[in-house]
């Protein structure tokens, strides 16, 4: 008797294909438990201050404090948020800043964001769809940096075919729960400073005595630096949502054109939408631009429609689709010495 092999890959695909889908449900299942309303609104505090303690936590919430550490870990063990500092450009001495968006050719855009992310400079890179395939973010020291990087970098990759430079003013911050930061000002930083901001920006909540250790200094010296970074505005701590695990699926970067007057106020809006999870003033061509979660393409509709459009002083949007790639280099604003 001959087997008909052909049959039964067949069918071993169509075992594999319900196998993988019955696994989809269940982890979708499994994270819709795990991601209770409780887990939410420790989410949300942190998102605006990763520097609550637990108890802080606890009795904000009113819940029990094991209960918050429990839900927290579980969380970042899940890949749901993770929680690390975000520096200030600025204060460590990157004055030229832009977001960049290439047009390339697709067939190479996995070489060219491979080339791109070996410059230290990048910060953040993602793909897209629509007027650009890559979305750059990068800190430089010195406007002649910035150029050289553009003329002489991205231009002369194999498939960069179109680049647009939009120059970063400045990053308008959601309110901080009422813990206020003094007046930015310019601070040199030596190398315990950098390496403790490079660890931060993995894990912002880390274990001090471990953190010492790795670093080969004292528990209090960690402890002294961590807070002075945090009292001169250097870094600010706080979680980031991973927005594929919370069932966002339509996430965009959308760029805006204003009424030069009502630039902040509009900032201010946009800030306060709970679906604008980024806030930049740019200096050139546009205005502002800010990256808003959505779970579908119809919500993220009516978002633009019944939200952005009734803000007065918009002249035009322009958005942009992001992609599931997504790169974030911690050397970015504190490259190696």
């Amino acid at each position: 008797m001959q087997t008909d092999f052909r049959n039964w890959r067949v069918s071993q695909d169509q075992f594999c294909t319900v196998f993988y889908l019955v696994l989809s449900k269940v982890q979708n299942i499994i994270m819709h438990n795990m991601i209770d309303d409780t887990s939410l609104k420790i989410m949300n505090e942190l998102i605006h201050d990763g520097r609550y303690t637990n108890v802080e936590l606890a009795h904000k919430l009113s819940v029990n404090v094991v209960t918050v550490g429990r839900k927290i870990n579980a969380m970042i063990e899940n890949d749901v948020i993770v929680i690390k500092a975000m520096p200030n450009p600025e204060q460590i001495g990157f004055l030229f800043n832009a977001f960049i968006g290439l047009k390339v050719n697709l067939k190479r855009i996995d070489q060219i964001c491979a080339e791109i992310i070996s410059t230290p400079e990048v910060n953040t890179l993602s793909t897209s769809f629509g007027r650009f395939n890559i979305l750059l973010i990068v800190f430089f020291k010195e406007w002649w940096q910035l150029q050289k990087f553009i003329k002489e970098r991205l231009a002369r990759i194999d498939g960069v075919n179109h680049i647009e430079t939009y120059l970063i003013l400045s990053e308008e911050l959601q309110a901080s729960n009422g813990r206020d930061s003094p007046e930015s000002n310019p601070v040199s930083l030596d190398k315990i400073d950098k390496d403790i901001i490079k660890e931060l920006m993995l894990d912002g909540r880390p274990n001090y005595g471990h953190l010492a250790h790795k670093l080969g200094i004292s528990k209090p010296t960690v402890s002294r630096r961590i807070a002075y970074l945090l009292k001169e505005s250097i870094i600010r701590i706080v979680a980031i949502p991973n927005p594929a695990k919370l069932g966002y699926f339509a996430n965009a970067f959308v760029l805006l054109q204003t009424e030069i007057i009502k630039v902040n106020e509009i900032c201010h809006q946009l800030n306060s939408f709970p679906e604008v999870y980024l806030v930049m003033r740019l200096m050139n061509d546009f205005d502002i631009l800010f990256g808003v979660y959505s779970a579908e393409p119809d919500i993220l509709f009516d978002f633009m429609k019944n939200k952005i459009a009734q803000i007065d002083g918009i002249l035009s949007t322009e958005i942009i689709i992001r992609g599931n790639y997504y790169y974030f280099n911690s050397n970015g604003v504190c490259p190696p010495t």
